[in-house]
């Protein structure tokens, strides 16, 4: 689950600015989705002062979260208050360090930057050897990186790995992986692509880099550029999850989202949660053994069957 600016409620038809009664409920619904095992507060809660609304955000998933989370941190001011409220939950400092109850997205900004303020906050929460995610910029083929998929495929591993080695030079300690996060621009719209099969493309070679380095690695796929729960959204989600995950990504994009340009929608979650059971059977291994294989049943059932035949014949 992603931080989306818009919320899209399809009972009232209505495309609006998320507020605080969006996230508290999206927590609740994210509590109760077996398929969703990071939470977030979905959307940027527009009745609060925009400097607070990462604070915000933090505090109603330490008070509501049954799971893991994750929400952006915007600035290395509120990054101090949201610390101070992971060690008070955690009980103190040391056990912070231990449960890593938050984590920092330190996106460079393409092509080739990582902001000053992302790096002070890199190095806050590197301090207490917190998860950071040096996860790329989600570089546009077209706009903010090459058109060719091998060029900006380049330009993002090099952003990836700038942001791993920053954090490594300051807290090895510090769990860090690659990702995958290259999109198309809709020369016509100027509009990110969620659903080009170019971001799938580049995803399955970005896992391929990530593997050559030894590397962990999230691919930001099952999306869609559709605005409504229709087949093309359920295509677009289906095609790029089942080849990344195949291909041995250890995590895709975050869901409910409603095409590129619109929001974020709890009914769209709810029917992703529903899919990902489908995915996640075909992940799991089958056993092959003397059980499993079952030839004692095939030969009993089988001659029983034969029998069976020979005599009504």
């Amino acid at each position: 689950m992603r931080l989306e600016i818009q919320f899209v409620d399809y009972g009232k038809m209505e495309l609006r600015p998320g507020r605080t009664e969006d996230c508290v409920k999206s927590i609740t619904v994210g509590n109760e989705l077996g398929n969703v095992g990071v939470v977030s507060p979905f959307v940027v809660p527009s009745d609060v002062p925009v400097r607070m609304a990462d604070v915000r955000e933090h505090r109603l998933l330490f008070t509501y979260s049954r799971k893991p989370f994750y929400a952006w941190i915007y600035s290395v001011e509120s990054c101090k208050y949201i610390l101070d409220m992971a060690k008070a939950v955690a009980g103190g400092e040391d056990e912070l360090r231990r449960k890593k109850l938050v984590g920092y997205g330190a996106e460079p900004t393409s092509p080739l930057q990582l902001s000053r303020h992302a790096i002070e906050i890199l190095m806050e929460m590197t301090e207490y050897g917190l998860s950071i995610s040096a996860s790329g910029s989600m570089s546009l083929l077209g706009g903010t990186a090459p058109v060719t998929i091998a060029g900006a495929l380049s330009l993002h591993a090099a952003e990836v790995l700038a942001g791993i080695v920053l954090v490594n030079l300051i807290n090895p300690d510090s769990p860090v992986g690659f990702s995958t996060s290259i999109h198309v621009l809709d020369q016509r719209t100027a509009i990110c692509s969620f659903g080009a099969p170019e971001n799938t493309l580049a995803s399955l070679a970005g896992i391929q880099v990530a593997r050559e380095l030894g590397l962990s690695c999230f691919a930001n796929v099952a999306l869609t550029d559709s605005n409504t729960p229709d087949f093309q959204a359920g295509f677009e989600k289906a095609a790029s999850s089942a080849l990344v995950l195949a291909a041995g990504a250890e995590g895709i994009g975050q869901q409910g989202i409603v095409g590129a340009d619109q929001g974020a929608s709890l009914e769209q979650l709810v029917i992703d949660n529903e899919w990902f059971n489908y995915v996640n059977r075909i992940l799991k291994v089958f056993e092959v053994n003397q059980e499993t294989l079952a030839l004692e049943v095939i030969k009993r059932i089988g001659v029983e069957a034969a029998s069976l035949r020979s005599s009504i014949l």
